[in-house]
């Protein structure tokens, strides 16, 4: 039963378990006790509210049996869509978030649609390795941002962004291909359909842990840049099944990529990268500039 207007939302699985703990510190630490915690588990354990000693309002919904990740997050969306609240946060459960991040998201969610958070890259064992890491990318803060930003940007998703419910709204969420991108998925649709007012802040972030290169800062192995591109080539021919044609002209591009990307090439990348703490995403997208700058004149 839902009994605040403020939700905080994460998904439970295994590769999560050993940070869970550090999660729920973080958000019994909040400046403001006024939210629920809904815990969307995907595991095969069960989650015993017991356990979760100090958050006094929560609730654990299990995901439906043989769904993959994909479906179950798309799940997730349809049984929000049913829920009355004001606020849903969005974030991962092997991350942290600083303790002013619900009271400083609702005070900005005053005056905008959607929250896009910054973050705080840490290690495994929550030490820092680079602050504020989007915050570089942005002329202000908060800065404001339009929908098309996520066309090629896979930075609004389940991990960091909150919105106001109303979002979700008379919103069908679809899907006929896979794609392992599910956020990206998603939230493009979202960003689409409602054209939101969006903000991006530095002020409230997450802690983003890197307990198996999640980000995948550098990707020097040939054959993983070459997943992440079909990675990403998979993301557009996903939305195009579902008619949304608007980023068509990616997956030529990228079949192009792929089918004239070689060792040689990429190190001829390699030598002239000028910057070395690019998401994997990023780094995608700055080879296929690359390529096409100074192969396809």
């Amino acid at each position: 039963m839902i009994n605040s207007s403020n939700i905080i939302v994460t998904v439970f699985h295994e590769g999560v378990a050993n940070y869970f703990q550090d999660f729920i510190s973080s958000v019994k630490s909040q400046l403001t006790n006024d939210y629920q915690l809904l815990i969307f588990n995907d595991s095969k354990y069960d989650i015993y509210v017991d356990n979760l000693s100090g958050v006094e309002n929560l609730s654990v919904i299990n995901f439906p049996n043989n769904l993959n990740i994909l479906e179950n997050r798309i799940w997730m969306i349809n049984y929000l869509q049913r829920i009355s609240c004001d606020i849903i946060h969005f974030i991962d459960a092997d991350d942290t978030i600083n303790t002013n991040y619900l009271s400083l998201s609702c005070e900005l969610l005053n005056g905008c649609d959607l929250v896009c958070h910054d973050f705080n890259l840490v290690d495994r064992e929550h030490r820092s390795i680079e602050a504020n890491y989007w915050q570089e990318r942005f002329e202000s803060n908060p800065a404001l941002i339009p929908s098309e930003f996520i066309k090629d940007k896979n930075i609004i998703g389940l991990g960091n962004t909150s919105i106001k419910r109303s979002l979700l709204d008379n919103l069908e969420v679809q899907q006929k291909l896979e794609t392992t991108i599910a956020d990206w998925f998603i939230f493009t649709q979202i960003l689409l359909a409602k054209e939101p007012k969006i903000l991006f802040t530095s002020e409230a972030v997450f802690n983003y842990r890197q307990h198996n290169n999640l980000a995948n800062l550098l990707l020097d192995d040939f054959d993983s840049i070459i997943q992440k591109m079909k990675m990403v080539k998979g993301h557009f021919e996903a939305l195009q099944s579902i008619n949304i044609n608007r980023y068509d002209g990616y997956i030529g591009r990228f079949d192009d990529l792929l089918t004239n990307f070689n060792v040689a090439l990429y190190s001829k990348y390699k030598e002239n990268r000028i910057k070395l703490n690019f998401f994997w995403w990023e780094e995608i997208f700055k080879i296929l500039t690359y390529y096409e700058n100074r192969y396809k004149r």
